[in-house]
């Protein structure tokens, strides 16, 4: 009975805490290429569109929630996509410290973490979000500082809400879309986009350090009784 409290306990001390969960709304013309710049880059023409939503880390991972809204690439066009964009083969790139994005979704919402000096170095090779890559039915990701990444509307195909894990030295996450002549080549072209989307952004916390100690402690606990027996 006494372990058995005991490991009820320990249960309890170790699961991941509460993710907080803040809605924020992403516009069609927020490009993911301008994070942590003061102007939003645009070298395939055309409009260079906004700068992307920019919040501060307070998590260890993060996980997003489409709720509401949709956005266009193309007003011309009868666009009306929710955030896993449309499907289509896209390779859009920028000279810079930020990744090419590569997919077989078109206009889906993007991420990308950056340290507290904005873009800096070189640029990490892009994932491949494409079926033969990645793709994007995964549960859990990890990229790195100026590594663009999928998000979609957080969910796989299972329905799992996927995790993203934040890299170490980053302080803040961009989210936007990528777009540029036929989704191909350099980010421009944002002068025909319209719509936004409503998005749960939960960062997962890390564990309290007194909450690893007493879980700690419990640990022992169940160790010394199991020796005793």
């Amino acid at each position: 009975m006494k372990l058995t409290l005991i490991l009820t306990a320990v249960s309890c001390l170790v699961l991941p805490l509460a993710a907080s969960a803040t809605s924020y709304s992403v516009g069609a013309t927020d490009n993911i290429f301008g994070a942590g710049l003061s102007t939003p880059p645009a070298p395939g023409g055309g409009s260079a569109g906004s700068l992307p939503l920019q919040i501060g880390v307070t998590g260890i991972a993060y996980q997003f929630q489409y709720v509401s809204g949709t956005v266009s690439p193309d007003t011309s066009q009868s666009y009306s996509l929710d955030a896993n964009g449309a499907p289509g083969f896209t390779f859009i790139s920028c000279p810079g410290s930020i990744s090419a994005y590569l997919s077989d979704n078109s206009f889906a919402l993007l991420g990308v973490f950056l340290g507290s000096g904005g873009q800096s170095g070189p640029a990490p090779s892009p994932f491949d979000f494409t079926s033969t890559g990645t793709g994007v039915n995964f549960t859990t990701l990890s990229p790195q500082i100026g590594q663009v990444f999928f998000i979609g509307d957080g969910s796989n195909s299972s329905n799992q809400t996927q995790t993203f894990n934040v890299p170490t030295g980053a302080t803040e996450l961009y989210l936007g879309f990528a777009d540029g002549v036929n989704f191909s080549g350099l980010v421009g072209q944002y002068q025909d986009n319209a719509g936004s989307l409503t998005m749960n952004v939960n960062a997962v916390p890390e564990p309290a350090p007194v909450v690893l100690i007493i879980a700690g402690s419990a640990l022992m606990a169940v160790m010394r009784f199991r020796n005793k027996r």
